[in-house]
């Protein structure tokens, strides 16, 4: 059985005193609920946004890779894969993923389509893809300006040359 306090006037003359304290321990200077509206709520959209839109933006949808719409959604998607993956070893193709895997991602998310159809639009992305960073590194040699393009200069590259802009950091990166 827990003992009795000695003194109970303690208690409300040290609350009175470190009032300041007092309440913050009290209401943890409101932590969780700062934490649940930082952190928690915007992970809690982003998954329901993911789920509902970023997860029907799948080849085997019908989607195919474009300048518009969702078809500029899962080319955008397809070159930053590319991107990452080259930038570790250019030899690397997303030809190299395994069959099992592709169908298995079609499975997950209950898409219509057969490994060879994916597989087909990924090796054409690519293809494109090549062609593109054939036609920026291009470009970037005829500029004489040193150093990171001004955001005018972004803006012309992914407007007239459909370079965008973390591809032309790269690529002149290469060049340093």
């Amino acid at each position: 059985m827990a003992k009795p306090i000695a003194k109970p006037a303690t208690a409300p003359r040290l609350q009175a005193r470190f009032a300041p304290l007092h309440h913050f321990l009290v209401n943890k200077w409101f932590f969780d609920e700062l934490i649940d509206f930082i952190v928690v709520r915007p992970a809690q959209w982003f998954g329901r946004f993911a789920e509902s839109v970023l997860e029907r933006v799948v080849i085997g949808d019908g989607v195919r890779p474009s300048n518009t719409g969702r078809g500029y959604v899962l080319r955008r998607l397809i070159r930053r894969a590319l991107t990452t993956l080259w930038r570790d070893d250019s030899s690397r193709t997303l030809g190299d993923l395994p069959g099992p895997l592709i169908e298995q991602t079609l499975e997950h998310f209950r898409q219509e389509g057969d490994v060879g159809q994916v597989s087909g639009v990924l090796r054409d992305e690519q293809r494109r893809f090549g062609e593109l960073l054939v036609r920026g590194r291009t470009v970037l040699s005829r500029r004489t300006a040193t150093g990171l393009p001004t955001e005018q200069e972004l803006r012309y590259l992914h407007e007239t040359h459909g370079l965008p802009r973390e591809l032309v950091v790269g690529l002149l990166s290469e060049r340093a």
